[in-house]
């Protein structure tokens, strides 16, 4: 499903398999420049309604989404060609998890665009390190494309009902440093830890979707299992989603359907099919001796 994503075959290889990678994508000298520029976009402290860094101060701020996308795609834009081939930036914008922020739930995005089944990056880069318990990106391994399903607003993940079991035996802590990104599956579920540092987290997410992609907005249709995309006039459609921002229902033009949104499955199903592509729980012996192993290597220095 991930054929080529990427101009590096290994890269190709280790997304399909994983769902994501891990690159280096910003230098030291972009990751500065970016931060303080950063903060004259930015307000001087993060929203109270947003102890989670949910992008309430950018992506969801109508006054400064543009302002915030242009800025993050003037320094990612050019390193991502370098990566992904057939791909352009939709939109891109920050995540400001500050001082003692709590722990970002597992979600899973919407479509941005009106090709339902069409393969969308996110490339996640933060600006600070991010370590664990320093709020990095936590993913449930290899669960990209587990199942059918198109989430839309106002539906229930797939996976909504197990949610503590995929919290507590699955998911992962990606620990990367400043400037570097993790490029992963849009169907991914997917978190933040706690920031527990006494200074603010702030990440830059950018969402690269195929050349010819349409903005759209996408939402469930009237007899509860179909999917529709609608044409957008921007990139910032779930934004105005969000903000009940839609056209007038009769002005709504339909570029895609897909008659099943869908394919629930329960907990034991869905184990059985993380334990197919290899993904133990937490408490399987053998992912206990692997993360020890990996553990010990890492405080060696190997």
């Amino acid at each position: 499903m991930s054929d080529d994503i990427f101009h590096d075959e290994a890269l190709n290889r280790r997304f399909e398999r994983d769902g994501y990678v891990v690159i280096a994508l910003l230098d030291s000298t972009a990751v500065n420049d970016l931060t303080a520029q950063a903060s004259e976009i930015l307000p001087a402290d993060p929203p109270i309604n947003d102890p989670q860094g949910a992008a309430y101060a950018s992506y969801f701020d109508l006054d400064r989404r543009q302002a915030a996308s242009t800025l993050i795609r003037r320094f990612v834009e050019p390193a991502l060609a370098k990566v992904l081939k057939g791909y352009r930036p939709l939109f891109s914008t920050f995540f400001w998890k500050p001082s003692d922020g709590p722990e970002t739930t597992i979600h899973q995005h919407s479509p941005y665009t009106s090709e339902l089944a069409a393969k969308v990056v996110n490339c996640w880069c933060p600006l600070i390190d991010c370590r664990d318990g320093a709020g990095a990106l936590e993913i449930v391994p290899r669960s990209h494309w587990l199942t059918q399903h198109i989430q839309v607003p106002m539906r229930p993940a797939y996976w909504q009902s197990f949610a503590a079991m995929l919290q507590t035996d699955y998911l992962e802590t990606i620990a990367i440093p400043a400037g570097h990104a993790v490029l992963f599956d849009d169907t991914m579920p997917h978190g933040a830890a706690a920031n527990a540092r006494p200074v603010d987290r702030l990440a830059t997410l950018t969402t690269m979707v195929p050349q010819h992609g349409l903005p759209a907005y996408v939402v469930g249709d009237e007899d509860e299992t179909a999917v529709v995309a609608y044409a957008a006039v921007d990139e910032f459609a779930y934004s105005d989603m969000f903000h009940g921002r839609l056209p007038p229902r009769d002005q709504w033009q339909a570029a895609e359907r897909i008659g099943v949104g869908c394919d629930w499955i329960d907990a034991a199903e869905c184990r059985r099919r993380l334990r197919e592509r290899g993904v133990l729980p937490r408490s399987h012996w053998r992912r206990r001796v692997s993360r020890a192993s990996q553990s010990l290597m890492e405080k060696i220095g190997w």
